[in-house]
C-alpha cells in the first residue's frame, strides 16, 4: 500500500495533489498524526481535503510516544521564530515506523529548505530509514525549495488560505514556518 504522511501543511498538500494526479484517489491513502502538536488545525485541513477528493484518510495518535522526550514546540516553550527550536527529534522516523506496519511505500513532503534544521528530512537519513525498515520512503519534493513548492501549489490550484503551515495553526505570521512561507510567496 502507498501511504502519504499528510500533515495538512503546504508541502504535504502539494504532494497530495501530485499523488492524486499520478495514482488517483484509490491509489494511495493518507495518514495524519496527532503527536501533541499545537497546530492540530493542520490535521483537520488534511482530513477535509481527503474527504473532498475521495482519498482514504486515517489518523494515528502518537501523543504518548512524544511525551517521553518532548520538544519545546510540544511543551509550548519554544521560540517559534527560531527553526531549530521547532525540531521534534526523530519525528519522521517515528511516523514512518508507525506507518510501515501497513505500507510498503511511504511518501513525505520533505524539501530542500528543510535540510538545514530538520535532519530527519535529509535524503541520506530517509534512505537509511528505508533500508532499516524495509520500506520505500519517498520524498518527491526533496530537490524543491519552498518557493518552487508554492509555484507547484498554484499550478494545482491549491487554495493557500486552506493550507495550515503555522506552528500555532493560526497563521500567526511570526513563527519560522509562517516566515518561510511569506518569503516563498514573495519570490
Amino acid at each position: 500500500m502507498k501511504t502519504l504522511l499528510f500533515s495538512g501543511g503546504l508541502d504535504s498538500t502539494v504532494l497530495f495533489h501530485m499523488l492524486l494526479e499520478i495514482y488517483g484517489a484509490k491509489g494511495f491513502c493518507a495518514v495524519s498524526v496527532d503527536y501533541g502538536q499545537p497546530h492540530v488545525a493542520e490535521v483537520d485541513a488534511a482530513r477535509a481535503l481527503c474527504e473532498e477528493n475521495g482519498v482514504e484518510w486515517r489518523l494515528i495518535s502518537l501523543r504518548d510516544v512524544f511525551q517521553v522526550n518532548p520538544s519545546g514546540l510540544l511543551l509550548g516553550s519554544a521560540d517559534l521564530s527560531v527553526p531549530k527550536e521547532t525540531v521534534v527529534k526523530n519525528r519522521n522516523a517515528i511516523f514512518v515506523t508507525a506507518v510501515s506496519a501497513f505500507s510498503d511505500v511511504i511518501f513525505l513532503g520533505c524539501n530542500k529548505d528543510d535540510y538545514g534544521d530538520y535532519y530527519d528530512c535529509r535524503p541520506e537519513y530517509l534512505a537509511t530509514l528505508s533500508f532499516v525498515l524495509g520500506v520505500r520512503v519517498k520524498s518527491p519534493l526533496q530537490e524543491m525549495t519552498k518557493s518552487e513548492i508554492v509555484c507547484r501549489a498554484k499550478e494545482y490550484g491549491v487554495d493557500l488560505a486552506r493550507v495550515v503551515t503555522c506552528y500555532l495553526g493560526t497563521g500567526c505570521g511570526a513563527c519560522a514556518s509562517c516566515d518561510l512561507l511569506a518569503r516563498a510567496l514573495d519570490d
